[in-house]
């Protein structure tokens, strides 16, 4: 796995390496399948190896939310995930996890904000009416109005509303936008049990010597039971989600879902698995109830440690794609369609004629960091500094 988490750093030096033309119309899996990396693990593990790793290429999906391969794509006829998803210059340094959860940011964010009640909760925007001075934002409990109004609807809501959003219709660049960009799910199932009991035998041994250990290592690599503790997360297949499986020489085929449990124990203190599941799969998974979802984790489990776990107490599964305030998780590059353009015109305010501004703010309208939430914050903060410095202009004139 280490060898194809180190072929993420390699599609990011092809992508910013092809010229922008080229990779636009470049599918990521096509790269994914010539990665020297890939080809490299393939001839060095045995023959009866092979299978496994050619479904693991899968993980990409579940970190991009966005599908490798036709079959994965949520919506029929949806073109694949591009090479320029990649041919961005995001910040260095490791992932953050954090145990709070990402309300803990929005409430110190908007403290002063919720202090002063400028913040209204539990309102719906229904439409923008911008073609005025002051635009006028049209709520379920009421209407507000301002000369420079900041839209962070989700790209999902953009692309699929369940009734128009802006009267009039936005400018031609920015529709184009919308209907460039991808938008995919990524979804979540959350397993609550009563106690840890990965981190106990005889579960943690199986883990280390039948999951996690190469089995095709020398069995004194195996740790000794004294020194065992329970991965921060862990991975198998199952044959209840279809899956691709990218071959030596490049086929891509149906095969297995491979499927990622995070051991929030070890991060929160909380005894629960964390299973991701995107694209197709994640509006599949949505259709079913909490138990069924539930149930598809458990029998993998069982199926890979060689006997039934305890089940869990509780069991909870997100459903972005089914929630009409957000339509989906996040946004990515299309083959063949999307170019950075896109994700720029949502940088430019769009002035009616009276001088009052529309402007964009969320994740999609970032060029380098789209689908995270610092690319989602670092927009607003664009945004009101443009807005600002706006202001500072207009008190000197």
């Amino acid at each position: 796995m280490g060898a194809l988490r180190g072929m993420l750093g390699s599609l990011h030096e092809v992508a910013n390496d092809t010229p922008a033309g080229q990779a636009k119309n470049a599918p990521m899996l096509e790269a994914v399948a010539k990665s020297e990396l890939l080809q490299n693990a393939f001839s060095e593990i045995p023959q009866d190896y092979h299978r496994t790793l050619s479904g693991m290429p899968q993980f990409i999906e579940n970190i991009e939310a966005a599908p490798l391969a036709a079959q994965s794509a949520e919506h029929s006829g949806e073109a694949t995930m591009g090479l320029l998803e990649y041919a961005l210059d995001d910040f260095d340094g490791d992932q953050v996890f954090l145990q709070d959860g990402y309300l803990a940011v929005v409430n110190e964010l908007a403290k002063e904000l919720v202090e002063a009640e400028l913040v209204r909760f539990n309102t719906d925007v229904n439409r923008i009416h911008w073609a005025s001075k002051p635009i006028t934002v049209e709520t379920s409990s009421g209407h507000y109005t301002a000369d420079q109004v900041v839209c962070t609807l989700p790209l999902g809501v953009l692309k699929y509303p369940s009734s128009p959003v802006f009267e009039p219709s936005l400018p031609a660049e920015q529709q184009e936008a919308i209907a460039s960009l991808g938008y995919g799910t990524l979804d979540k199932i959350f397993l609550v049990y009563d106690r840890a009991w990965w981190a106990e035998e005889p579960y943690i041994s199986v883990y280390r010597n039948g999951i996690i250990r190469q089995p095709f290592k020398a069995q004194e690599d195996a740790l000794s039971s004294d020194q065992l503790s329970a991965p921060d997360s862990f991975m198998g297949f199952t044959d209840e989600l279809p899956g691709i499986e990218i071959k030596e020489d490049g086929q891509t085929i149906s095969g297995l879902r491979m499927l990622s449990c995070f051991n929030l124990d070890n991060l929160t203190g909380y005894p629960v698995l964390s299973a991701f599941v995107s694209c197709s799969n994640a509006t599949y998974v949505e259709s079913l109830s909490d138990q069924e979802a539930g149930g598809i984790i458990h029998r993998a489990l069982s199926r890979w440690l060689g006997r039934e776990p305890p089940k869990p107490a509780g069991i909870y599964v997100t459903r972005w794609a089914q929630d009409p305030r957000s339509r989906g998780s996040y946004s990515h590059m299309i083959s063949g369609i999307s170019e950075t353009k896109h994700r720029e015109a949502f940088q430019k305010p769009v002035f009616n004629s009276k001088g009052a501004a529309l402007r964009f703010a969320g994740e999609h309208t970032s060029r380098n960091h789209f689908a995270t939430a610092h690319g989602a914050l670092i927009s607003g903060w664009r945004e009101a500094d443009s807005i600002l410095e706006g202001l500072k202009q207009g008190s000197k004139c």
